[in-house]
């Protein structure tokens, strides 16, 4: 009899639509917050290309409802609603949407609007990865709080290989001094906290202003006849309107304009801390070899 009471109240509580408790999918995002889904997240809302691409790595690019103005790729996201673009963007678009996780550049969205969206209950995950390392860990904890943890860890292993793979490659290379112009009017560089100079250092190169500060420094055309650089590297972003040997013709006292080693590289590839970093990476590792195969060549005719 007792058994057949305790079937008889399993059954009703399951006809009542009774579940146990769902556990909570958290981790700690960039700005040390941890952050957690309870329900399955559904509708997910990324406010900068960068982060967008670590969505959509992580598993979740199924449940990428919105994103800023400036996401491009992959290619699906610009068929996408868009809620404007940093410093514009619309905190009335976003809430319209009715998000259940709203992905955030720690680095680079006006932090008075993220402030302003987790006051109002947004559930925000703050993403803000300065290195490759830090790349294949964002890709992880959005896939635990998104739910799509087996696709996140697929993806950064594969990406951490990739990564290995071309640290072995370089890792005994002649080292290579590179100046980054970021861009050129003031003249800007990177640091050694960008993932710029991860990249050029992941090649076996060296960043000549890597200890400068901020992270992102404005320079002067004297500081860098000061480090005579071996090449010098631009984003196609600055040389859409500025050829870059046009612009460095009257510094050939710098070794990496005599000898005509003047670099660019897709800004999409090589500046935002996505998997593509490593493609971007593959590049500037092939430009460098340029260089180093030229050094070779100098010195053979020496001997």
């Amino acid at each position: 009899m007792k058994h057949a009471v305790f079937f008889l109240t399993f059954l009703l509580f399951a006809a009542s639509g009774y579940a146990a408790p769902v556990k909570p999918r958290c981790a700690v995002d960039d700005r040390n917050r941890t952050v957690c889904a309870v329900k399955p997240v559904q509708r997910i809302i990324s406010l900068a290309p960068g982060v967008t691409e670590l969505v959509y790595a992580a598993g979740g690019g199924d449940k990428v409802i919105a994103v800023d103005d400036h996401s491009d790729y992959p290619d699906a996201v610009k068929q996408l609603p868009k809620v404007g673009g940093y410093p514009n963007t619309s905190a009335e678009a976003v809430l319209a949407m009715k998000p259940d996780l709203l992905v955030i550049w720690s680095g680079g969205n006006d932090s008075r609007l993220s402030t302003q969206l987790e006051k109002i209950g947004l559930n925000v995950f703050y993403a803000d990865p300065t290195d490759f390392d830090g790349i294949a860990s964002a890709i992880r904890r959005l896939g635990t709080v998104m739910g799509t943890a087996a696709v996140a860890e697929k993806n950064a292993d594969a990406f951490y290989q990739q990564y290995e793979a071309i640290r072995k490659q370089y890792r005994q290379s002649e080292p290579v001094k590179v100046f980054f112009e970021i861009w050129d009017n003031p003249l800007m560089t990177v640091n050694g906290g960008q993932i710029i100079s991860q990249s050029i250092e992941l090649c076996g190169g060296v960043n000549v202003f890597a200890g400068a500060r901020p992270r992102v420094p404005q320079v002067s055309i004297e500081a860098v006849l000061a480090q005579n650089p071996d090449a010098i590297v631009s984003s196609e972003i600055v040389q859409k309107d500025h050829d870059i040997h046009r612009r460095w013709q009257p510094y050939a006292q710098i070794n990496a304009v005599k000898n005509g080693f003047l670099f660019t590289i897709p800004g999409d590839l090589i500046a935002r801390p996505t998997p593509r970093a490593l493609n971007g990476a593959e590049v500037l590792c092939q430009q460098l070899d340029h260089v180093r195969a030229a050094k070779q060549r100098t010195a053979q005719g020496k001997h």
